[in-house]
């Protein structure tokens, strides 16, 4: 330390005051009293809907109100049941099916009975598509249905209930687990199934997703998700906060981002 220039030890100083910041706000921001004033940071709304740009056909609504759906040059005979219910004709028309890119057509028509049904589906999609897997949820397909709910938001949410709005909200992301598919089979794990992650520090019980694309021997959680704790305390949103230790490592590191942990199957 003596052989450092003033330049280099103020730097130093500026670095370590920097942490120590951090840690307080870090401290602070976990503090039960500031949940209690403001409660989970959740969103609450959509602020901005982007333009459809797409052309639409009003003439859909026709068809959906007469039983059939036509996607994908293919047409399904509802015969009176959920298009989610039923066998799809063809592969090209079950992504067409759960990307919603057909909600545009209902919007084109400006009539309230097409609205209250294009809400109605999009509430019986949330509630029957609770695992993810299948092709309702490839990569391609989950952009597209994203991309169509804020699209049609005004559609969708305008006017509704706060029960609905709010399922809507919140199925526009769901916090997950990441695993190696090597590591999935051993514990027997698939995609969509309930996890604990636990160690000594607390909890968390979220989905699971399945893929090759992480290394063995990792778990992946993604920072952002806000706690959502339930009757028994247990972090239901997948709040990485749980598993970390709020101290950096002995040397004055933040070691925030890599922890040891453990998973199984969930049955809380």
């Amino acid at each position: 330390m003596t052989d450092l220039s003033l330049t280099e030890r103020l730097k130093i100083r500026a670095l370590s005051a920097e942490q120590r910041r951090r840690r307080v706000l870090t401290l602070a921001l976990a503090s039960p009293f500031v949940r209690w004033r403001y409660g989970r940071a959740e969103a609450e709304q959509i602020l901005i809907v982007p333009q459809e740009l797409r052309s639409a056909d009003p003439s859909f609504w026709n068809e959906i109100d007469n039983g059939h759906f036509g996607l994908a040059s293919e047409i399904a005979d509802l015969k009176g049941a959920s298009p989610f219910r039923i066998a799809p004709p063809s592969v090209s028309w079950e992504r067409e099916l759960h990307g919603f890119g057909w909600l545009r057509h209902l919007a084109a028509t400006e009539e309230d009975d097409a609205a209250e049904a294009a809400r109605q589906l999009v509430l019986e999609w949330i509630t029957i598509q609770r695992a993810p897997r299948g092709v309702a949820f490839e990569p391609a397909v989950i952009g597209r249905r994203l991309m169509s709910w804020i699209a049609q938001a005004n559609m969708l949410l305008e006017g509704t209930d706060a029960k609905t709005y709010t399922t809507n909200i919140s199925s526009l992301g769901e916090q997950e687990v990441t695993l190696n598919a090597a590591d999935a089979r051993k514990l027997g794990i698939v995609t969509g199934d309930i996890v604990e992650v636990w160690n000594d520090r607390g909890k968390v019980v979220v989905p699971a997703y399945v893929t090759e694309r992480c290394m063995p021997g990792v778990l992946v959680i993604f920072e952002g998700s806000w706690m959502d704790l339930d009757k028994n305390g247990v972090d239901r949103s997948g709040n990485p906060d749980f598993l970390t230790k709020d101290e950096p490592s002995p040397a004055g590191a933040f070691a925030y981002n890599t922890i040891l942990a453990s998973i199984r199957k969930s049955t809380l």
